[in-house]
């Protein structure tokens, strides 16, 4: 008989399951997630956490522009200014919180918006107050800020007012979005690179586009002032009244090439300072001088004012006053 070789007999391996490989696939996806959200929350673009900064890394923050009314309403509560600067852009880009600082003697902040309506201002100044101890606000009012803003403000209240619904929201897109981790990313750049941001620290505008102005532009399209924004600002008033604040308003100028009716500006200042009377208050007006609204140099595009008329007129503001020149008596 012959032998046989014996055939070892081949070993089975058994194929992983394909909930074995999903569940893989699922914690990768979830480790790379954490990687990516620690990521954003260190580098902080938004600047929505109030991460610490580190020169050179995420000192710096890029998205201000468009998100400044979220970050700046979290930035006030963090460092507790006892000056304001409030109004729309022109107040953010033309008024420096460094010199309010200067003439009053108290930490200044600049809660001014891009685009701000009044209505969403009286929003941002009524949080201020419960969230740092305000002694003095300087309101820049701008004739294009009474056209009315009901929705605007009831979105920044919400925010304010820390909803819940709108806190997740805002969590996600902030924190845990593709968009945070782009920017993010740009930020850690744009700091390495020692990239100017288009607002600084105290919440000044200062990194603004210089647009060269045409005396013979269109002029923009003046809107009435809405019944709500009257009623803003009233409640401004009522809240520096209530909250003892020491108030300075001034109604701004634009370039005349800007087309502002001076007929309507005429009748909205004084129904603003009717207003401001019944609390005891006064309104500058900066903006009828009609040899200033013609000298370019005045402004840095046809809407807004440079810095320095900004200091100027802030100086006014607190000229004749016991706390010009820093007194901190009050």
């Amino acid at each position: 008989m012959f032998a046989t070789a014996s055939i070892p007999e081949l070993t089975t391996v058994r194929p992983a399951t394909a909930s074995r490989y999903l569940a893989i696939w699922a914690l990768t996806l979830l480790l790379s997630w954490l990687v990516f959200a620690g990521f954003i929350a260190v580098v902080d673009p938004y600047d929505f956490l109030g991460s610490p900064r580190i020169t050179g890394f995420n000192a710096s923050k890029y998205e201000m522009s468009e998100f400044g009314r979220i970050a700046k309403l979290r930035e006030v509560g963090r460092q507790k200014p006892q000056a304001l600067i409030l109004g729309d852009s022109q107040a953010e880009g033309g008024l420096r919180s460094s010199t309010l600082a200067e003439l009053t003697g108290e930490r200044a902040y600049n809660l001014g918006f891009l685009g701000a309506r009044i209505e969403e201002t009286k929003v941002a100044f009524g949080h201020a107050l419960q969230v740092a101890p305000v002694r003095t606000a300087v309101l820049a009012l701008d004739y294009v800020a009474f056209e009315g803003g009901v929705d605007r403000a009831k979105l920044l209240q919400a925010r304010a007012d820390h909803a819940p619904w709108r806190e997740l929201r805002d969590f996600a897109e902030f924190t845990l979005s593709m968009k945070a981790l782009v920017a993010a990313g740009r930020a850690v750049l744009f700091n390495h690179l020692n990239t100017p941001p288009s607002h600084d620290y105290e919440g000044d505008w200062v990194n603004h586009e210089n647009i060269p102005i045409n005396d013979n532009a269109t002029p923009v399209e003046n809107k009435p002032p809405a019944d709500s924004a009257y009623a803003a600002f009233d409640k401004i008033c009522a809240l520096a009244r209530e909250h003892h604040v020491d108030l300075r308003m001034f109604a701004t100028p634009v370039h005349r090439s800007f087309g502002q009716d001076m007929a309507s500006r005429a009748i909205w200042l004084r129904r603003l300072r009717a207003i401001a009377a019944q609390n005891g208050l006064k309104i500058a007006d900066e903006g009828s001088d009609a040899a200033f609204n013609a000298d370019k140099r005045n402004f840095f595009d046809r809407g807004h004012f440079v810095a320095t008329a900004g200091d100027a007129m802030l100086k006014r503001l607190f000229a004749n006053s016991d706390r010009a020149g820093g007194d901190k008596t009050r």
